[in-house]
């Protein structure tokens, strides 16, 4: 999957997941987000792998604190 592909793909896991005001790219953070706290980041992740039928490395959950890191894993 090009990059440009994945990336509107998460745009629309990203709209689906949150309730934000914060429009999407490539450089939000978890900061950036309200929403995306500890719950919703376990949910938006796990909406990515089913989407992209992957699975993340446990140890890896916590670095995903960017759309940016996680569109580098994807």
């Amino acid at each position: 999957m090009e990059r440009n592909e994945a990336l509107e793909l998460l745009k629309k896991i990203y709209e689906d997941t949150f309730d934000s005001d914060v429009e999407f790219n490539e450089d939000i953070c978890m900061n950036d987000v309200d929403e995306w706290e500890s719950m919703t980041h376990v949910l938006f992740l796990s909406n990515i792998e089913k989407a992209f039928n992957i699975k993340f490395e446990m140890n890896n959950l916590i670095e995903f604190t960017s759309i940016k890191k996680i569109l580098d894993k994807v």
